[in-house]
């Protein structure tokens, strides 16, 4: 029955109506475009600068190891949404159940792992766009970054080659999907490394040096790799994407240094953050296991090094900070666990503490789960325009089912509305061309959305208004005016 709730849960919060949400402009829309390009051109290591000849020059200088996992979905389910988005909530699920298993291994408390999911699975700022409902890769990169940091314990824990192995991978996995931000949780593994006193026997194994250049070798290729394809690769990588973020405030995403606190006290995460102080309760049960503080001091170290790191940058997002949001949800976790321990030993007689715990927990767990399904999974409707898109394809085919060829022009972003022509024009036999610039023909038919677009083409034609829907436009372009 439980595991059946569990399920339940893990649906309607992830999964529920995945596809109901259009692809967000910029970021989802750009991952999704690069994963087509990939799958339609076995090209894993493509110029993501040039995508296609109608898209402008998005220089996006991201790693592609989550894309590649998309690219493969793409292949295997076709052009959709779903398969944008869902292997992103895979990955997210393997992590939880990993985790689980962790946690009931180390310390005989499943517990820790179930929590942690339930607390993010059921807050609305880990779900909303840009995280794990979404087709970007925050929510990754935070999974392999948590996966790396317990990896790291349990090879501190136990010094076996395995756990080394599956640290480096998912090192790895988290370098090659938000380049060098997944480097700023080294500090915290080297103060852990301090604290158990094992940082010389780590200094003296040859194996740490064959996993550092495994790591650095891997990057190093993909960058130079790229960078001899597409000249110009790595100065835009440092300029925008590392040195330019952290050095000044890029697109308006500024922050104070607790930027990442405002977020945990706001509605985005309600009820669970305001459970913070049960933490330090990991250290003052005596009945604790020293193996659990020491999972507790590494966590707050990697928590310490990438907070202040980020913290200092001058660009801030809230998806900035996923990893922080899966290390502080595990330490409420297991803070929340070791109360409830604390006050069954001082009232072992008393059951009605039990129940009264249970049916609080239920009550801000169904509190919660409300928040995302309201606030996100049953909330599709955008006001961005550069979302309209598929809101007005699906009218079209609904109220002009014979209606199959005609033009979108867009002078903007472009890539959610190629990213839609194509799946349209694959799963549903449309003839749908993108077009830039104003230069129309007579009798060209042509769907806008954008001021940018609509403007010059009233401008310069006289236009057939065909259809309308919120921001878009349905036009038969006609004559040209008259000066």
């Amino acid at each position: 029955m439980l595991y059946s709730l569990y399920a339940l849960l893990i649906y309607f919060t992830l999964f529920h109506h995945i596809g109901r949400h259009p692809i967000k402009t910029w970021d989802e829309s750009l991952f999704a475009c690069r994963a087509l390009y990939m799958a339609d051109n076995n090209a894993y290591m493509p110029n993501f600068n040039v995508l296609d000849k109608v898209l402008p020059d998005h220089r996006n200088t991201k790693p592609p190891f989550s894309t590649w996992i998309q690219a493969a979905s793409f292949k295997i389910f076709g052009l959709s949404e779903q398969a944008l988005r869902i292997p992103m909530g895979i990955i997210l699920i393997l992590c939880f159940l990993y985790t689980i298993n962790f946690s009931r291994r180390q310390f005989h408390e499943p517990m820790y792992g179930i929590l942690l999911s339930i607390i993010l699975l059921t807050s609305v700022g880990f779900m909303r766009d840009h995280m794990a409902r979404f087709g970007d890769q925050d929510v990754a990169f935070a999974a392999y970054s948590f996966l790396s940091i317990l990896f790291f314990y349990l090879f501190c824990e136990y010094d076996k080659l395995k756990d080394l192995a599956l640290f480096t991978f998912f090192s790895i996995a988290a370098l090659l999907t938000k380049n060098l931000l997944s480097l700023v949780l080294i500090p915290g593994f080297i103060l852990y490394a301090l604290y158990k006193k094992k940082l010389l026997m780590l200094l003296r194994r040859s194996s740490t040096y064959v996993a550092a250049f495994a790591l650095l070798a891997s990057y190093i290729f993909t960058i130079l790799f790229l960078e001899n394809a597409y000249p110009g690769f790595f100065e835009r990588m440092w300029d925008y994407e590392l040195f330019g973020r952290y050095n000044k405030t890029i697109e308006g995403h500024s922050g104070g240094f607790f930027y990442v606190l405002d977020i945990y006290f706001s509605d985005y995460y309600s009820p669970w953050f305001v459970f913070a102080w049960t933490i330090p309760f990991i250290f003052f049960n005596k009945e604790n296991s020293k193996k659990k503080k020491d999972l507790a001091v590494c966590m707050l170290l990697c928590y310490l090094s990438y907070f202040v790191i980020v913290s200092l940058s001058s660009t801030k997002t809230a998806w900035y900070f996923a990893p922080l949001y899966m290390i502080s949800s595990y330490l409420i976790a297991m803070g929340m666990v070791n109360i409830y321990h604390m006050l069954r030993s001082l009232n072992q007689e008393d059951s009605g503490l039990k129940y009264t715990m249970l049916i609080m927990f239920i009550f801000l767990t169904a509190y919660a789960f409300y928040n995302v399904l309201n606030k996100v999974s049953y909330n599709p409707e955008s006001e961005v325009k550069d979302e309209q898109y598929v809101l007005f394809l699906e009218h079209v085919e609904r109220t002009k089912p014979s209606l199959k060829q005609f033009s979108i022009i867009d002078n903007n972003f472009g890539a959610s509305p190629y990213f839609y022509s194509q799946m349209f024009n694959r799963n549903k036999d449309y003839e749908i061309t993108v077009k830039r610039g104003g230069d129309r023909d007579k009798g060209e038919i042509v769907m806008v959305c954008l001021n940018n677009a609509m403007n010059p083409i009233k401008r310069r034609y006289h236009v057939n208004m065909i259809d309308s829907f919120k921001y878009c436009r349905l036009m038969e372009i006609g004559e040209e005016k008259k000066e």
